[in-house]
């Protein structure tokens, strides 16, 4: 071998090794990315240098940020890293993702949680911050561009039929918004909240779809709205 010429093989790499074993190991099913948390052992930046390595031998796809600043948003195994796993005795029939095209795949970060009550902190959800995980979701069913999901607490939007513990598909707006009763995540004092807004009067009111909870009034300059909810998701856990 080319002395000048980095292997393609990782036969003799062990950190690449336990990098690529931790990403089997947190989601041996391929349903969803780990977070860098997950695989982070020492520091940030050299979790960051292996998986460059890994990618650049085949090992491992990243589903990549809108922005060249941004971080990759996924980290996915090859059907070579499959191969590898399958020659240590590592059971990969359950893994999906090397066999789904990505056209028909997006992953969106689950950056925390929203209140659909009384409104919470966003601290937990900066994005490239605190993701809490990646969720695979059917590209047909989303727009172009970016999207990302948050998980709802609370009850003040049940009439629309989005419950405590649904994860909401959330689409940034790009202009102003239209203000006709769409359900939206808005930010009130450094608070959010999943609301319909309609604007009034020039005034943004914050509505709930449970009468046991008030509307909000607000100025327009006290509201930042992150963007439109276009779907959820719901796990349920009855009988598990």
């Amino acid at each position: 071998m080319n002395p000048g010429k980095a292997s393609k093989n990782i036969n003799k790499a062990p950190s690449q090794q336990k990098v690529l074993i931790a990403i089997f190991e947190a989601s041996p099913d391929g349903a969803r990315s780990p977070t860098l948390q997950e695989l982070t052992v020492g520091a940030k930046s050299n979790i960051s240098r292996v998986l460059d390595e890994l990618e650049e031998k085949g090992y491992v796809e990243r589903d990549r940020a809108e922005s060249s600043s941004a971080r990759s948003r996924g980290f996915w195994l090859t059907k070579k890293a499959l191969g590898w796993l399958r020659s240590r005795e590592y059971d990969t029939s359950n893994y999906i993702r090397a066999y789904v095209a990505s056209d028909e795949i997006r992953v969106a970060p689950l950056l925390g949680e929203v209140a659909a009550g009384n409104p919470i902190s966003p601290d937990s959800y900066i994005p490239d911050e605190n993701v809490d995980e990646y969720v695979p979701l059917p590209s047909r069913n989303l727009p172009i561009g970016p999207v990302f999901m948050l998980q709802v607490r609370g009850d003040s939007m049940i009439g629309d039929h989005i419950v405590h513990g649904d994860q909401v598909i959330v689409v940034p707006y790009s202009g102003q918004p239209k203000g006709n009763g769409e359900i939206v995540v808005a930010l009130v004092d450094n608070d959010a909240t999943v609301k319909h807004l309609r604007i009034r009067e020039g005034k943004y009111h914050l509505e709930p779809s449970n009468p046991d909870h008030p509307v909000r009034i607000e100025e327009p300059e006290n509201v930042y709205i992150q963007g439109r909810v276009i779907g959820l998701v719901r796990i349920s856990r009855e009988g598990l």
